[in-house]
């Protein structure tokens, strides 16, 4: 029926009050697609561009997660949040596919940010960035349930304009832990 509480009126599996359901949809309404299947390492952060060259980092910086799951996983409404610096939630879908990556940045517009095609633009207001000094933890949420957390610090090595990155061997649930 067109209107009302239905959160998706194109789905017949999904109304408020409905049973989650681990299919990648929002069954039951609540803003959050199987979260009552999620699981603490659904999603890995598997790579970190902490000090562009070609741009500043106010443009440059991205985080790329992972999927560990063999459904797609929706992102709206997660909560990514730095050590102190800032933080925001996926205001709109943002699909990891299962299996998949997806690329979280500060800028979209690839002629800003260094060239990197990105699946979802946090923008500068949100106060996030990626420490380059010191120590920094970025949480990803849903809900109150922590998926996934990262912690790095100064002792980690960098180079400038170089992005860090999980090894590919390392891609699994615990990852990150």
């Amino acid at each position: 029926v067109a209107g009302g509480d239905d959160c998706d009126d194109t789905e017949a599996t999904v109304w408020p009050g409905n049973t989650e359901d681990w299919d990648g949809l929002d069954n039951d309404c609540d803003g959050y697609a199987d979260l009552e299947y999620l699981d603490a390492g659904a999603l890995i952060i598997t790579e970190l561009h902490i000090n562009p060259k070609a741009v500043a980092d106010n443009a440059g910086e991205y985080i790329e997660v992972y999927n560990t799951t063999a459904v797609d996983l929706n992102l709206k409404n997660w909560s990514v949040a730095d050590a102190g610096d800032g933080s925001f939630v996926v205001d709109g879908s943002l699909v990891v596919p299962a299996w998949g990556y997806a690329v979280i940045g500060v800028s979209g517009d690839t002629a800003e940010n260094g060239g990197v095609v990105v699946d979802y633009a946090y923008g500068t207001e949100t106060g996030l960035t990626l420490d380059n000094s010191g120590s920094e933890s970025l949480v990803f949420s849903a809900d109150g349930l922590v998926v996934t957390e990262l912690s790095y610090d100064d002792t980690w090595s960098y180079t400038t304009g170089v992005a860090m990155g999980l090894d590919p061997d390392q891609v699994d649930s615990g990852a990150t832990d």
